[in-house]
């Protein structure tokens, strides 16, 4: 007599990377010590940080229902955050052939960017950069996100996220601030 294979329900396992218990209602940018949350964390990593944003994660399966912080490529000390990644607040988190305006994602893509890689686009109006037009417009971030290998769930990437309004009320804001 054979023994009925049973189904592994996959949500019900826990995943390899923290979750984070803290959750937050839009994808926030942050600094966390290196590898926070792990337990194997390496002591040559003490003292370092890291940029991530913390959001919803999901696999080829669907949402976990967890946020997660995925890293950032870029280092927390990178030009492009001035010192503040916690300033920016997020506009776009998802693959960049979600960008809206084709003629700069084409020119994106030339560039040698993946277009299936999932970027965070961001801005903040409390950093106003020269527009050489004559003006000032709020500095902006467009960088990858690394997705999170888990043996049990597969690749776990950040929930699609976009609010294209954001850019708008950060050039206000900064509007009645050099006004």
């Amino acid at each position: 007599m054979e023994a009925k294979q049973q189904e592994i329900d996959w949500s019900t396992l826990p995943p390899q990377h923290p979750v984070r218990e803290n959750r937050v209602e839009v994808p926030i940018i942050r600094l966390q010590p290196y590898g926070q949350g792990y337990p194997d964390r390496q002591p040559s990593f003490a003292g370092q940080q890291e940029a991530v944003v913390q959001w919803f994660g999901e696999t080829e399966r669907g949402s976990l229902g967890s946020q997660f912080a995925f890293p950032l490529r870029t280092g927390p000390d990178a030009l492009c955050w001035f010192g503040r990644p916690e300033w920016y607040r997020t506009v776009m988190l998802e693959p960049l052939k979600n960008w809206p305006n084709q003629a700069v994602l084409a020119r994106m893509v030339r560039e040698g960017k993946n277009p299936d890689e999932v970027f965070l686009y961001a801005i903040t109006s409390q950093i106003g950069l020269d527009d050489e037009r004559g003006g000032i417009m709020p500095s902006t971030v467009l960088v990858g996100v690394v997705g999170l290998d888990d043996s049990t769930h597969g690749v776990i990437t950040p929930r699609r996220f976009n609010n294209w309004a954001i850019p708008q009320e950060e050039v206000a804001k900064l509007s009645k601030v050099i006004g």
